[in-house]
Order: structure tokens, then C-alpha cells, then sequence
């Protein structure tokens, strides 16, 4: 698989809820409960940002992360 397919695919996976993904950082697992949704935060910004629903399968904490971060610091566990 070449690396343009490979990024769509990785961009589109990590949005699927019960794709199992594995932080870069932490080597830790989480598992995607939502689609991705896109939502405004904050105020006097016309901005809006899309995120991704993640549980965290050591703790069983649920976190809210921008899909940016999802498809930048986090594998797709296969």
C-alpha cells in the first residue's frame, strides 16, 4: 500500500467507532466510540474544530480528542 493510500485509509479508520488505536506516546489503548462530529468551542471564534469520541481501555476514561491529534498521534492497532 502506498503512503497516499495508506493516509486515507488511516484518516478514515480512525473515525469507525470500535477501531482499536494505540497512542504513540504513552503506548496506551483506546478504543473510538464515535463517528467524528464537528463542534464549536469556546467563544468569538467562527472556527469550528472535529472530534472523536476515545475510552481508554486501562482506566475506562472517556475523553474527547480533536481528529487532528487522533490521525497524528495514534496507530491503528491491526
Amino acid at each position: 500500500m502506498n503512503q497516499s493510500k495508506y493516509s486515507l485509509y488511516h484518516a478514515n479508520k480512525v473515525q469507525e467507532p470500535g477501531t482499536l488505536l494505540r497512542c504513540r506516546r504513552s503506548d496506551r489503548l483506546a478504543l473510538v466510540l464515535t463517528n467524528s462530529y464537528e463542534e464549536k468551542k469556546g467563544t468569538g471564534t467562527s472556527w469550528s474544530n472535529r472530534y472523536v469520541d476515545l475510552q481508554w481501555l486501562t482506566s475506562g476514561e472517556k475523553e474527547q480528542e480533536l481528529l487532528v491529534n487522533v490521525n497524528n498521534c495514534f496507530d491503528i492497532v491491526q
